[in-house]
């Protein structure tokens, strides 16, 4: 391939998808408001209650904000190595017929997005919601987030098979 103009559709597609689902990502990542109510917000990694704002990596959060930041962030480290094999793949004029870049980040983007499914899912079923507490759009993002990696990885397994032809 060794380049954009000799890669093929499904490649070119899913290095387009890797990157604008990413910094979607990486935003709802980092955003503090997956939550919020009237006196405050909660995010993965901050939470603010009257004005008064604390982080979230202390020994004393509960034990569900943990897991949605172990998943998030494992399924980040899963999406940047899926983007570099890709990278890889598509620029790299030694690595055009690597199957085995394909089939890493095929792999690698498929667990990322099961990982925010899973941080997602668990977020919402132990989330207490008082009155008045809604979802907010980094959720939202994070939602949208999965299935769009999920496609990825499909468009790169149809890339996987039709190198293996």
């Amino acid at each position: 391939m060794a380049g954009l103009n000799s890669a093929s559709d499904h490649a070119k597609l899913a290095l387009i998808l890797l990157g604008v689902s990413g910094l979607f990502f990486i935003i709802a990542f980092g955003a503090p408001y997956w939550s919020t109510r009237s006196d405050g917000r909660a995010g993965l990694w901050e939470g603010c209650v009257d004005g008064v704002c604390y982080e979230r990596w202390n020994q004393w959060v509960v034990g569900w904000v943990k897991v949605c930041q172990g998943f998030m962030t494992f399924a980040f480290i899963c999406w940047f190595f899926s983007g570099f094999c890709t990278l890889i793949y598509v620029l790299h004029k030694d690595h055009e017929n690597d199957k085995r870049l394909v089939c890493a980040a095929c792999i690698l983007i498929s667990v990322a997005a099961f990982c925010v499914f899973v941080a997602v899912v668990t977020w919402v079923s132990n989330a207490t919601f008082s009155k008045g507490e809604v979802l907010n759009w980094a959720y939202a993002v994070a939602c949208a987030v999965f299935p769009v990696f999920g496609f990825t990885g499909y468009i790169l397994l149809r890339e996987l098979r039709r190198r293996i032809k």
